[in-house]
């Protein structure tokens, strides 16, 4: 298993750290209110069209994929080629309507959820297949095609929301193609069926809702913050919501491994211990990377960012507190789902989301964009007490059973 995280992380790394040069380069460089735009509109398809597109299918095709089921992940493909039309008829629509975007520019936002949510899926058969190098590949490539198309645009001084959006999509729809082309993807799968389709509806509403509840949580502050401040506030806290999340990496590439790990080991004498191991591998990294985000974010802040986005860094400085909380919410939210306990983590994560959007609806006001930060804070923190409270319950009760 070290290996395959060694392997991902190496390949996950570069791509992250490409990406970032993307988002800070459009920051930077983009009048900060065509980039709180583009921000405001990429979060808002997040949270309407995103979950609905992935419908959980992240967790259940790697599950599934893991337990040798060939046709899951053509019924995923064929799940979102179905709601997609819907989806950008509605959104696309509003946009322009009610939040007075170009017709172009809510194509674009609309079009990149979609490639994003290809992405993820992707990504979860090639771990569920054994092979994270192809999501490593995949990642590199495409954050390399975007990067080497913006960077013309750079030195032209050319670049708006439009471009941001174009670049990403580009590269993401040129890379995929290929990738899914040199790994043979459809040669190794079954075609779709009605049976594998009802039954992927049925086992991701759950996590569809859970899905849903978590990017709430995550970014419905930037709605927030742009309704209740400006959208150029929430372009600011956006910035600083991404060093966070660069923070994730770790997390994110051990649970990409080791989820496949907690799926084999379920219902056998080690999957306790196969619990615990998991926890002392993210804590241990989340309180070196708390303490080393603290100490060079606000200089590098001060070195790379524009005089008016120097507040990012107070905000940072309280996110960055969330850091052990979301490395272990990483393995306890996943428990839960291997557990089949796929009904209390929605109710845990709608909990969240509702506590989030309370928190921010009193808070923004009064803190401005700290006050989006500490309702994160809060509301990541009691996400993770009881999802740990019932994973581990549910782990030695299953333990006296046996």
């Amino acid at each position: 298993m070290l290996r395959q995280v060694l392997k991902l992380f190496s390949g996950v790394s570069l791509s992250k750290f490409l990406q970032f040069i993307y988002f800070f380069s459009a920051a930077t460089y983009c009048s900060k209110e065509e980039f709180g735009s583009y921000v405001f509109l990429l979060t808002l398809n997040l949270i309407c069209v995103y979950p609905v597109l992935e419908w959980g299918t992240e967790l259940l095709i790697n599950q599934h994929t893991a337990q040798k089921d060939r046709a899951f992940f053509s019924n995923a493909l064929c799940w979102k080629l179905l709601v997609f039309p819907f989806l950008f008829l509605a959104i696309t629509t509003y946009a322009v309507y009610d939040e007075g975007f170009t017709w172009s520019l809510a194509i674009l936002a609309v079009v990149l959820i979609l490639f994003r949510s290809l992405e993820q899926s992707s990504y979860a058969y090639f771990r569920g297949r054994g092979h994270v190098e192809y999501e490593a590949l995949h990642l590199t490539l495409s954050r390399s095609l975007s990067l080497g198309l913006l960077i013309p645009a750079l030195w032209m001084g050319a670049l708006d929301a439009f471009y941001i959006f174009l670049f990403q999509i580009l590269g993401s729809s040129i890379s995929l193609l290929w990738v899914h082309h040199r790994f043979k993807t459809f040669g190794s799968i079954d075609p779709p069926d009605k049976e594998g389709l009802r039954r992927l509806i049925q086992e991701g509403f759950p996590l569809a809702l859970t899905a849903l509840s978590w990017i709430v949580y995550f970014k419905i502050d930037v709605l927030m913050i742009g309704n209740l401040l400006d959208r150029t506030q929430s372009g600011y806290y956006e910035v600083a919501y991404k060093i966070l999340e660069l923070t994730f990496l770790i997390p994110n590439v051990i649970m990409s491994v080791y989820f496949r790990e907690l799926v084999l080991k379920q219902g056998t004498a080690e999957v306790v211990r196969t619990f615990w191991k998991g926890a002392l591998f993210l804590l241990v990294p989340s309180l070196a990377v708390l303490l080393i985000s603290q100490l060079i974010v606000p200089h590098a802040v001060d070195l790379f960012l524009r005089p008016d986005q120097k507040i990012v860094a107070s905000v940072f400085s309280i996110l960055a507190w969330s850091i052990p909380v979301c490395y272990l919410g990483h393995l306890t939210t996943q428990m839960l789902v291997v557990q089949g306990r796929r009904k209390t983590y929605l109710a845990i994560m709608l909990s969240g989301a509702l506590i989030n959007v309370l928190l921010n609806y009193y808070l923004i006001p009064e803190f401005l964009m700290d006050g989006a930060a500490y309702a994160t804070l809060i509301t990541e923190g009691f996400i993770l007490i009881c999802t740990g409270i019932i994973s581990v319950l549910l782990l030695y009760n299953s333990r006296t059973l046996a």
